[in-house]
């Protein structure tokens, strides 16, 4: 048995090469193939399309939660009799995802940033680099969560938006008048 770290699961002998390079694309002692498509995502790709997920969507988290805090804030400005502070925070509740909408490319471009710089900081690009993947496999794996993000801001300004926009307007309108 071979075992790399103590405490490590055992790898069999044939499958050494695959941890890198995915389970379809290597075999020892053969010529790497590779499927049509390109190679299937391995683990090196998830772990990068991770780590720039989780930091896209900790920076939008961020980013969100002080738009609405300075979107309740600015709306509190206009409390009268009829328009409390349920009503604001219903109509800041309901203009949410445009402000959502808003934020995800500026998100998106500090959260990649900060991802990569994490992966950079701690020499795994230069490891993944020095081991043979191609900068465009990397590059790949950076695009999915990126793609993940553009559904989800066609998904908000198709479907989400225009529903809440009306209704957050209808009713700040009739609670102001």
């Amino acid at each position: 048995r071979y075992r790399p770290l103590v405490g490590a699961s055992a790898v069999r002998r044939d499958r050494r090469a695959d941890l890198l390079l995915g389970a379809h694309s290597a075999q020892m002692g053969c010529v790497a193939y590779r499927s049509p498509g390109g190679a299937p995502m391995n683990r090196l790709d998830r772990y990068i399309a991770r780590q720039v997920l989780l930091s896209i969507l900790a920076v939008l988290g961020v980013l969100w939660g002080l738009s609405l805090l300075f979107a309740l804030i600015d709306e509190l400005t206009f409390m009268r009799a009829a328009y409390g502070v349920p009503e604001v925070l219903e109509n800041v509740l309901l203009t949410s995802p445009r402000r959502l909408y808003e934020l995800l490319p500026m998100g998106a471009l500090i959260g990649c940033l900060i991802g990569l710089g994490t992966l950079a900081s701690s020499s795994e690009l230069t490891v993944m680099r020095a081991s043979g993947v191609p900068l465009v496999r990397i590059v790949g794996a950076v695009m999915v969560p990126m793609l993940l993000l553009m559904v989800l801001g066609l998904a908000l300004s198709e479907f989400v938006m225009p529903k809440t926009e009306v209704l957050a307007d209808f009713k700040r309108d009739m609670a102001r008048n």
